[in-house]
């Protein structure tokens, strides 16, 4: 029964799909808020402002539409797991502190804490991201990335553009 004691890989399980949740469904927004002009009323210029000098405090700096957004995936991914039932509150717990560190070292100059970086494609390259680092389309990184922590989507993404631009010169 996981409501006496909570199991470590029901846990680890609940805690995980969370996050990969999350992921893609702020993939979505991100990717629209930057490819689709309708969706400039989201005002994601704001957390792009700092340019040269990508801080962790910059994780913060973002339009009040914008913050909301990702609080309320947060929230909706955390109200129940992918099974259907109520998460654990210590599963949201530990998503909370994983996302926070996720979050804020991949907006961080600094070589240290390098836990996230190691293993998640979206953490290492998201200062490129913001960096403006890649080819671009009207202002707009065409092979960069979109995803914050993973790359699942943004390599299927990419791979597709790739593909195409392959296409258009042959």
């Amino acid at each position: 029964d996981c409501s006496k004691i909570q199991s470590p890989s029901y846990l680890c399980m609940e805690v995980s799909s969370g996050i990969f949740l999350y992921d893609t469904v702020f993939f979505l927004i991100h990717f629209g808020m930057h490819e689709f002009k309708y969706l400039s009323f989201l005002s994601h210029e704001e957390h792009h402002k700092a340019r040269n000098n990508l801080e962790a405090r910059h994780v913060l700096r973002h339009s009040v539409l914008d913050g909301a957004l990702q609080v309320l995936v947060n929230i909706a991914v955390q109200r129940n797991n992918v099974w259907g039932s109520v998460k654990s509150r210590l599963a949201r717990t530990l998503h909370n502190i994983i996302v926070t560190a996720m979050l804020t070292e991949s907006h961080c100059a600094c070589s240290y804490p390098n836990i996230f970086r190691r293993w998640c494609v979206g953490v290492r390259e998201h200062r490129s991201h913001h960096l403006c680092v890649g080819e671009y389309i009207e202002g707009h990184g065409l092979f960069h990335r979109y995803q914050q922590f993973f790359s699942h989507w943004d390599n299927m993404r990419l791979w597709y553009l790739q593909r195409k631009a392959r296409f258009k010169m042959e």
